[in-house]
Formats: structure tokens, C-alpha cells, sequence
């Protein structure tokens, strides 16, 4: 995820999988990548990167979900490689399920 944002922002990054149980470690290696590599931002996140974070608990950049009159609105930053960046604002209307 965190290759996917950066790489959307034009920046760069290297790291190294790290799996947490031996059932992670099998499905990297059945992917054809190695747990000894560093990888670059590129070869973490093939193709077009697009990265969108929608605010759960609210903070400096997104707020949290509200509630009124019977509909939601979140708010979530949509970032492409193309340099298109936005604060989407989404409503819910609870009527249309």
C-alpha cells in the first residue's frame, strides 16, 4: 500500500518483503519473488499506480464519516500516477441503501 502511494505521488522507495508467518513466505515464493531481494517502488506496484485513503477516524487530512439526515459523507484523497490528486467528498443516502 505504501509503494502504491508513493509510487502515485512520482516518488521513490526500495524495500524488502518481509512475511509475518511461513504461509506468507509460500505465497511469495509461488508469486516468483524472492524474500532476499530489495525491490524498487516499480516492481512492488506493476502498471498504473492509484492509491485512495478514505478517513475513518478523522485527523489532519480527512475527516471522519458524518452522519445527518439519514445519509453518510466520507471524505477520501485519490491520488494517480498521472498527477491527478483530489479530496473527494461521497454522500450515502440512506434510502438507496
Amino acid at each position: 500500500m505504501t509503494a502504491a502511494a508513493v509510487g502515485a505521488l512520482g516518488g521513490g522507495m526500495l524495500g524488502r518483503l518481509a512475511p509475518q508467518r511461513d504461509e506468507e513466505a509460500d505465497a511469495i515464493r509461488v508469486a516468483g519473488m524472492s524474500l532476499d531481494r530489495i525491490y524498487s517502488c516499480d516492481e512492488l506496484v506493476a502498471g498504473d499506480a492509484f492509491f485512495v485513503a478514505t478517513g475513518v477516524s478523522g485527523g489532519n487530512l480527512l475527516g471522519r464519516p458524518q452522519a445527518r439526515d439519514g445519509a453518510a459523507t466520507a471524505e477520501s484523497l485519490l491520488i494517480s500516477r498521472n498527477q491527478i490528486r483530489r479530496i473527494a467528498h461521497t454522500t450515502f443516502d440512506e434510502a438507496a441503501g
